[in-house]
């Protein structure tokens, strides 16, 4: 429902598209056309798109990855791979402060909502 106006508004979303090794669409049951999943398939033609709540899914359906492969993915997206590869503010790319960083929290208790 939201997908052509986020595309349309957000840049970055364009890019989190267009890099995606798998594309999942929600809301399909409410929205009427298959306009955002032509827009979705011009960003990148190589991922393979669930549709929900249609079509099953399963951990393995969304886990399941392979190697990054940016040969397989639009001219656009070997751009700005480019310039980011060329963007490393003065330093070295590959120290240890410039390699993007994750962590995940776990809890032995639900934690509140309020939090």
């Amino acid at each position: 429902m939201n997908g052509p106006g986020q595309l349309a508004d957000f840049g970055e979303a364009v890019k989190q598209v267009a890099v995606a090794d798998r594309l999942v669409v929600t809301k399909t049951d409410l929205a009427t056309g298959d306009a955002v999943i032509t827009r979705l398939r011009t960003l990148n033609p190589t991922a393979p798109i669930t549709r929900l709540p249609a079509d099953p899914v399963s951990p393995a359906t969304l886990f399941q990855a392979s190697l990054y492969d940016p040969t397989t993915k639009t001219p656009d997206v070997r751009r700005w791979l480019g310039e980011h590869a060329h963007d490393h503010g003065g330093h070295d790319p590959q120290s240890p402060r410039r390699r993007h960083r994750s962590f995940c929290l776990t809890a032995d208790t639900p934690l509140p909502g309020t939090r």
